[in-house]
């Protein structure tokens, strides 16, 4: 069985929890070890873009349930993307 096999199979609630508590012992394995600023910052930007989406994702779901119009999370996430997209081609001029 492949990885994409396994997770669909763990089902998204799972995984969700599984991940979250990985976060968790990567914060105390971060706190207590010597690592690369630059991962630090690529690890933390891949966490604040997880932050943002899941917040778009957080509010539509909200917004739909209370039968009110989610499409204003729209514009939110498009900002989030440009403001990621900018970001990774800083990084990628600084890297060449």
């Amino acid at each position: 069985m492949n990885k994409d096999d396994a997770n669909a199979k763990e089902g998204l609630p799972a995984r969700l929890q599984r991940v979250g508590n990985e976060l968790l012992e990567l914060d105390q394995a971060i706190r207590s070890g010597d690592i690369d600023v630059r991962l630090l910052e690529g690890f933390r930007q891949a966490i604040d873009h997880v932050r943002e989406t899941t917040w778009a994702v957080q509010q539509w779901i909200e917004l739909r349930a209370q039968k009110r119009d989610a499409y204003g999370v729209l514009p939110r996430l498009t900002v989030e993307r440009i403001r990621r997209a900018t970001q990774l081609n800083n990084d990628l001029a600084l890297d060449l």
